[in-house]
């Protein structure tokens, strides 16, 4: 599963960010990482691929957020509603409205 991917990650000899050199696509642990070797010192470096490297949509975070904050309205909202307190009225029940009974 080899791939030519440029990623820069985080070398531990070096102290610094780095160029990964022949990274390749690797699972572990049923998640997905990318393992190859530092440009400058050539020790092994390991980077789990992270949320980023799944070809989300644009907007799919923000559309995320926005849906977590209505479901936290929605929650207080109906939190505080009490059973008793929604009436429905109808057209029938209305005894403002005249209903004519078609007897004269």
């Amino acid at each position: 599963m080899s791939e030519d991917i440029s990623i820069e990650h985080y070398c531990m000899k070096c102290d610094t960010r780095r160029q990964m050199l022949d990274a390749e696509c690797v699972e572990v642990k049923h998640r997905t990482g990318f393992k190859g070797v530092c440009a400058v010192c050539g020790r092994g470096m390991f980077k789990f691929a992270g949320s980023k490297h799944k070809n989300r949509p644009a907007g799919y975070y923000e559309d995320r957020k926005r849906q977590k904050r209505l479901e936290k309205r929605r929650e207080a909202v109906l939190k505080n509603v009490t059973v008793g307190s929604v009436v429905y009225i109808s057209s029938e029940d209305d005894p403002t409205s005249e209903v004519d009974s078609g007897t004269s």
